[in-house]
This record gives structure tokens, C-alpha cells and sequence, in this order.
């Protein structure tokens, strides 16, 4: 009885590291900025950061299919009178499937993406 338990967890739990069936392979760097984008058929982005526009007094957003994202922002120092950028809200990273649409938002330069082919 314990040899057929073992054997059938062992089968259930090495058929599920399959289970994705997709394999990943880099493709390139992506700087995107405030005009929107659109991954790729056959493809899929992973945003692995942004860029603040540290001048901004205001909070930070991205937009991922026309909805806006808090990524942090920026307030100043009450004493020296210098801008800081809070990292509050950050999320990094952010995997986004083919037919996704993303721009920079407010308070962000922009973001930095690396793109993947799916390998079938």
C-alpha cells in the first residue's frame, strides 16, 4: 500500500512541472515611454522597473490597458526643502501576456522591459 501511495504522489507531482508546457527565451530590452505599446503576439513583457521623473512633485502612475497604477511617488523634505521619491507601491516584477497595452504615466520617464519569446 505505501509503494502504491509513493508511486502515485511521485506521478502526480512530477506531471504538474510540465503542466505550463512554455518555455521562455530573451528576446530584447524595452524602453517604454509615455506612448503606449502593445506586446507582441507570441510574446510576453515582464516591466522590471520605472524611472521617476524626480522634478515631479506629484505621484507616480503607469497605465497598463487604460488603467492607471500607483508606482510611487514623489513629496519634499519638509526640512532641506529637496525632493524625495517614496517607494511605496512598488509591484516589480509585472509579467504582461500578448494584446497588453502599456504606457509611462504621470511622474515616470519610463520603464524598463525585457521582452521573451514563447518557446512552444
Amino acid at each position: 500500500m505505501k509503494k502504491l501511495l509513493f508511486i502515485l504522489l511521485t506521478t502526480f507531482l512530477s506531471s504538474g512541472i510540465y503542466a505550463q508546457g512554455n518555455n521562455l527565451q530573451f528576446s530584447q530590452a524595452i524602453l517604454v515611454e509615455s506612448t503606449s505599446q502593445t506586446v507582441p503576439s507570441g510574446k510576453v513583457w515582464k516591466v522590471v522597473s520605472v524611472q521617476r521623473n524626480t522634478s515631479a512633485n506629484y505621484n507616480s502612475s503607469i497605465t497598463i490597458n487604460g488603467t492607471f497604477i500607483y508606482v510611487g511617488g514623489g513629496y519634499q523634505d519638509g526640512v532641506t526643502q529637496n525632493q524625495k521619491v517614496s517607494n511605496l507601491g512598488n509591484t516589480f516584477p509585472i509579467w504582461l501576456p500578448a494584446g497588453t497595452t502599456i504606457k509611462a504615466g504621470t511622474g515616470v520617464e519610463f520603464l524598463s522591459v525585457l521582452e521573451f519569446n514563447i518557446v512552444q
